[in-house]
């Protein structure tokens, strides 16, 4: 039997910024509940493709699990510009989430989740390897390789071919970036970050992605098993960078369900 679930729109502030946010949690809970923080991915929202995100949020919420989704710093309804923050500002954004959430009555603050989607998956995992109440982690199709990622679809993207003297933003995919975007995404190392996080981390990726391929999974499991680190990985054959079919989409819920349900 689910439990009835309120879900409510709200914002928090950083750095002068105004993040928009929703939280989830069950209604009629007494006691304090446990508390997953959602990050999004490249250019995208805390909604997410097929409202994945939404739905992800509500399942959990029907079991007992409560959950803040939001939008990085100039992304969705935050407030900024795109073009002013980097992955690092996410992973700060993502603190203050975290932070947020320790703030609503119903939250149990020992019991804190990750779940990172895409280039969200580089994002949880530096918030997981900075803030030690972090229990577990579920990655969806994370980004291992930053740089690489974006280096493949722009050969010209190194910051002194592609940023003119008097240029510090350029065009990527219809969004226009900073030049400390692109310097900043050299420096990134997620892999390592998150073989350094000591707790549970379930991996989950299809097999079909050409977005972000299977290996960027591989590489982050791989540094885990070399450290003895509990980790699982769920591949789904069928599925893209968006977890379509709709059938491995609904496991791809279940697991993460299951997960966090053991986890947390």
């Amino acid at each position: 039997m689910s439990i009835e679930f309120i879900e409510q729109a709200f914002s928090f502030e950083y750095e002068g910024e105004r993040i928009a946010a929703t939280a989830h949690a069950p209604s009629k809970e007494t006691t304090p509940v446990p508390v997953v923080i959602f990050c999004h991915g490249y250019t995208g929202n805390r909604i997410e493709q097929r409202y994945i995100f939404v739905r992800m949020a509500r399942r959990l919420a029907q079991e007992g699990i409560a959950s803040i989704r939001f939008d990085y710093r100039g992304c969705g309804e935050s407030e900024g510009l795109f073009r002013d923050h980097t992955v690092l500002d996410y992973v700060a954004d993502t603190i203050a989430a975290i932070n947020a959430a320790k703030n609503l009555p119903s939250v149990d603050t020992r019991q804190i989740g990750l779940l990172g989607y895409s280039l969200g998956g580089c994002v949880a995992s530096y918030a997981a390897y900075r803030c030690a109440e972090i229990k577990t982690v579920v990655l969806w199709a994370p980004v291992a390789f930053p740089w690489k990622l974006f280096f493949d679809r722009r050969p010209d993207f190194f910051p002194d071919d592609a940023f003119g003297a008097d240029n510090l933003f350029v065009e990527y995919a219809g969004w226009e970036i900073g030049r400390k975007y692109v310097e900043t995404l050299t420096s990134l190392d997620p892999v390592h970050a998150l073989s350094q996080f000591k707790n549970p981390v379930l991996l989950c990726h299809g097999l079909q992605d050409t977005v972000v391929p299977p290996s960027h999974t591989e590489a982050y499991d791989a540094a885990r098993n070399q450290n003895h680190l509990i980790t699982e990985t769920l591949l789904l054959p069928k599925s893209d960078h968006g977890f379509k079919p709709l059938q491995e989409d609904a496991q791809l819920l279940e697991d993460t369900l299951l997960w966090f349900k053991k986890h947390l």
